[in-house]
């Protein structure tokens, strides 16, 4: 229901033509990560920090709450290139989120601490797919406002991760598993 207020504008966008590969997989993608939601294994805690909540809600709904905020921009890269980056995006959100399993939250919250498939390699392997995601719909429409909307809506992300890994830390079995599994999103980068 809480997309619901986007999905009629999405649609009529689609039936214009204005939404290709590139868009596609971010609304997928933000799509997949609100909808996963309603499946989610029960917490065995929640954290109660009211900015933590107020964070986590404009992340998750950032590109639904800007979606008509984008320019058609310029195309930075071949069509192929675009369409190849975001289906890569496609895929490495769909194994997070199999990897994930049930274990999925909307704010932080403690369950099963996931580290095999895509979280034995990076300890946020749901906001890669979402960031690569952004960087070919970047290139397809490049301008300085769709910029800025993508640098927010990544820089939200990181926030939300930071404050999912202070809250996590508290339990020695997370802590363990930060140090076992270094990066948070892109091996050997970030």
């Amino acid at each position: 229901m809480a997309v619901a207020p986007f999905a009629d504008q999405l649609l009529g966008a689609a039936r214009a033509g204005r939404i290709g590969i590139a868009e596609a997989t971010v609304i997928i993608n933000y799509t997949l990560l609100v909808l996963t939601m309603v499946f989610r294994t029960p917490p065995v805690r929640v954290t109660r920090n009211l900015f933590y909540w107020a964070l986590t809600f404009t992340a998750s709904y950032w590109g639904f709450l800007t979606v008509l905020l984008y320019e058609p921009g310029v195309r930075l890269a071949p069509e192929w290139v675009i369409d190849a980056i975001s289906l890569l995006s496609l895929l490495v959100s769909a194994y997070a989120r199999v990897s994930l399993g049930r274990s999925i939250g909307f704010v932080p919250a403690e369950r099963a601490i996931v580290t095999t498939g895509a979280y034995a390699v990076v300890r946020h392997p749901v906001y890669t797919g979402l960031f690569v995601s952004l960087v070919g719909l970047h290139l397809s429409a490049s301008s300085w406002r769709n910029l800025a909307l993508d640098v927010i809506a990544i820089g939200l992300f990181v926030a939300k991760t930071l404050a999912e890994e202070r809250f996590l830390a508290q339990n020695p079995a997370y802590l363990a598993y930060m140090r076992s599994v270094r990066w948070r999103f892109f091996p050997g980068l970030a």
